[in-house]
């Protein structure tokens, strides 16, 4: 389920526009996260769901789970843009 929907173009779109906003984030804190996250939904015209739920799912493999900007922080800049990236690998 994770491959088919990061695949979808919609949801290819959100995860490309919040990874191109994290790369650039001067400092990997957790409020600069959630910004970054929120304007690459901005980017991609996605917010609720359609944004958070793709990228919970890149980085997690789950739809529900601790928030976004703390299992970024913890998984790291790298680790999260690698499981961001088009190919996904994680």
């Amino acid at each position: 389920a994770r491959d088919a929907a990061l695949a979808d173009p919609a949801n290819r779109a959100v995860l490309d526009a919040v990874r191109g906003r994290l790369a650039a984030l001067p400092e990997w804190t957790e409020e600069g996260i959630n910004a970054a996250v929120r304007e690459g939904g901005r980017d991609a015209g996605a917010r609720g769901k359609a944004l958070f739920v793709p990228v919970r799912l890149a980085l997690t493999g789950e739809e529900h789970g601790v928030e976004l900007p703390r299992v970024a922080r913890v998984l790291g800049r790298e680790r999260t843009l690698a499981l961001l990236a088009p190919d996904g690998a994680g």
